[in-house]
């Protein structure tokens, strides 16, 4: 079964010829519905996710592996992978830490007002 982003949905397509609405944005809505507040932590996730997938694809470019990142960063391997998985809610420093490391100290996070 395929996945298609189209516009803000995500959808199946079930081999029907149709596409239908995910359950999972059905339940965003929902929870958007009931506390707004919810779609500001979930646009701050898929950022999060975003500015990691950006900075692997960095490491990749630059010819690095997940250990030279992590004697970089004086961590070990599993850190750095715990990192790439973005499963975790990683310290801003430590995520900081790892942008410098894999650009090869080009780059840095910086907040800025939205």
């Amino acid at each position: 079964m395929k996945r298609y982003d189209i516009g803000h949905h995500r959808y199946r397509f079930l081999g029907t010829g149709r596409l239908t609405v995910d359950d999972l944005d059905r339940s965003i809505e929902r929870r958007v519905a009931a506390d707004p507040e919810y779609a500001d932590l979930l646009d701050a996730e898929v950022r999060r996710q975003r500015l990691i997938a950006q900075l692997v694809e960095i490491r990749k470019a630059n010819g690095l592996t997940q250990a030279a990142v992590a004697r970089t960063m004086n961590v070990g391997q599993s850190v750095v992978a715990e990192i790439e998985s973005a499963k975790a809610d990683i310290r801003f420093s430590t995520l900081d830490r790892y942008a410098a490391a894999v650009s090869r100290h080009e780059l840095r996070l910086e907040l800025t007002r939205p």
